[in-house]
């Protein structure tokens, strides 16, 4: 690195410290890949993230748990009368829990004090109706912990209550719970769901994944915050004329394009910069904003906020 790049590196440790991320991230393990990491948002809308930062962990993973965060979001962000058909899986209800999301490369791990509950609203019950991701399957469970796994793609999902998100130990099938375990096979209406759902460009999936593993992130500079998508952890002033008591969600597209809009929380501008933000944005992606939206933009793919 060059003597400028160290002083500017110095610079920054000030600003964005490891301890700040640890408040903006909880539960997340994350590696140095450079000995700094961007300041701020200035002039994001116009420019590219730098490419020297934190491998923060929220998008590194295989390609089925890509697929399979992917059909989650169209579950968590679809609901009411203006939602695209994945809202009656009812998976929007976890939006109401407080769960820290810590992605890894074969698990997407939630922290809650809820996980039984969470899952439950995961896995289908064993009847016709399909309330829950189609193709959810317990595999086991210990204590306070439970593991997933989604049939069509072999992905797993953990819900616990322990803090470091791990899964060790998980054996024993559940007591008292009418999930249905990973021996049980898809139901057609399961198969059905699922077979309609649209196409997706690799680059549209990351974008989807990414609203899901960045559920639960804030700015460490208070300029933006997610929410798990009920409240403004930010408190601005504003914020009450946001609150809604049943808000509704659409997330829809297919291949290369999609669009989302929503009632209540979180702000627009913060879901766009979550996403695009130069610390923990999705890497090369960018910002485009116009009258009606802001347009995140990955490779040939776009994901449409409306304003």
């Amino acid at each position: 690195m060059s003597n400028s790049g160290r002083r500017r590196a110095a610079r920054l440790r000030k600003i964005y410290t490891d301890e700040s991320y640890e408040a903006a991230l909880p539960g997340i393990g994350r590696k140095l890949k450079a000995p700094h990491v961007p300041s701020g948002f200035k002039n994001m809308l116009s420019s590219e993230p730098d490419p020297q930062i934190y491998d923060h962990g929220l998008d590194s993973c295989d390609e089925l748990q890509l697929k399979f965060r992917s059909t989650m979001a169209l579950g968590l962000f679809n609901r009411g009368s203006i939602g695209a058909p994945p809202g009656k899986w009812d998976l929007s209800t976890l939006t109401w829990y407080t769960i820290t999301v810590s992605p890894r490369w074969n698990q997407l791990v939630f922290i809650t004090n809820a996980p039984d509950n969470v899952m439950e609203r995961i896995v289908p019950k064993a009847d016709t109706r399909v309330i829950g991701i189609p193709g959810m399957r317990l595999l086991r469970s210990h204590g306070r912990t439970y593991m997933a796994r989604h049939v069509p793609t072999g992905a797993e999902i953990v819900t616990t209550s322990r803090s470091d998100g791990a899964s060790r130990g998980v054996h024993y099938p559940p007591s008292a719970r009418s999930l249905p375990m990973s021996d049980v096979p898809m139901n057609r209406e399961e198969e059905r769901l699922v077979s309609d759902l649209p196409s997706m460009a690799r680059n549209a999936r990351r974008l989807l994944a990414g609203l899901v593993t960045r559920m639960s992130t804030a700015d460490p500079r208070r300029r933006w915050a997610t929410g798990n998508w009920y409240w403004d952890p930010l408190e601005r002033p504003e914020s009450e004329s946001r609150r809604v008591e049943w808000p509704e969600r659409r997330l829809w597209g297919s291949g290369y394009e999609w669009e989302m809009e929503w009632t209540g929380f979180p702000y627009p501008i913060d879901v766009a910069l979550s996403l695009t933000d130069p610390a923990i944005g999705l890497r090369g992606s960018r910002l485009r904003e116009n009258r009606r939206s802001y347009e995140v933009i990955l490779g040939s793919s776009v994901l449409r906020i409306k304003k």
